[in-house]
């Protein structure tokens, strides 16, 4: 995926949090969030409850462990579905401050090894939470012009999670029809009927929209390659030197679910 991959107000750097006692920690926050041309903003766990549209992320430790668990139950009523990961340095005794942060819901745990690869695994970790609350922003926005029990929607739906997450997804109806409980030939018939596209066609469009979403083109060369076909077969572009479009996109996908008969419109989903 991308580097800038949330969008906020006005034309603002992304906010992720940051609520580490560890000084070294802190410092490799920041270098993170660089590379992901974030803005790292030191907090106070306790100080700040309710995250501005700016912040995209909270990394945190759980020291102290009753006043971070605390701050972290008011975050999570005032900000759901905000992406929060711990940072922790291995204490004996903090398995009951774990589990409890666990429950109160996290995306992510990392202790800190003090390796050499550390601040990849930070990067890492971080980069795929703020993926995979991009696709889940765009499939809200879907939500809204599709229903959710769409079949269509919800093969959108396997192919944005499975690829945020960095899963290779294999472009068979195979391998759709199975997550989705269906033989492929029934998948193929039920969107027929629905007026979508077929799961392969549809792994192409969610492919062209995160790249779109997320404004940049991966380095690999061959899902390169793959995505330069997508849009050579959906859009008509000979070449794809630069991320699509995101309003074009949205416009050519709604064309085409209504060529097709699908109830609703796409055409909002990328305005709110």
């Amino acid at each position: 995926m991308s580097q800038s991959l949330v969008s906020v107000p006005g034309n603002s750097l992304p906010e992720i949090w940051v609520a580490l006692d560890d000084p070294a920690a802190r410092l490799r926050l920041d270098q993170v969030a660089a590379a992901l041309l974030h803005v790292a903003h030191a907090v106070a766990p306790g100080s700040v409850s309710s995250p501005p549209p700016t912040c995209v992320a909270i990394v945190c430790d759980l020291q102290p462990a009753d006043a971070s668990l605390t701050w972290l139950e008011e975050v999570r009523r005032n900000r759901q579905g905000i992406p929060i990961v711990l940072y922790l340095a291995v204490r004996t005794g903090a398995d009951s401050a774990l589990t409890r942060a666990v429950a109160i819901g996290v995306d992510g745990v990392i202790f800190q090894r003090g390796k050499a690869d550390e601040r990849d695994r930070v990067r890492g970790v971080l980069q795929r939470v703020l993926d995979q609350q991009m696709v889940a922003n765009f499939l809200d926005r879907l939500a809204a012009t599709v229903p959710r029990s769409a079949i269509g929607f919800r093969v959108l739906k396997h192919f944005g999670i499975k690829m945020a997450v960095g899963l290779d997804v294999a472009d068979h109806v195979e391998t759709v029809a199975a997550a989705l409980g269906a033989h492929p030939r029934s998948l193929q018939r039920m969107l027929r009927a629905d007026g979508w596209p077929g799961p392969k066609e549809l792994l192409d469009w969610m492919t062209l929209f995160l790249v779109a979403l997320a404004n940049t083109l991966p380095a690999d060369k061959a899902i390169r390659r793959r995505i330069q076909r997508s849009a050579r077969r959906l859009l008509g572009l000979a070449g794809l030197e630069e991320p699509p479009d995101t309003g074009r996109l949205t416009e050519a996908f709604a064309e085409r679910l209504r060529r097709l008969g699908c109830e609703g419109s796409a055409a909002s989903v990328t305005s709110r």
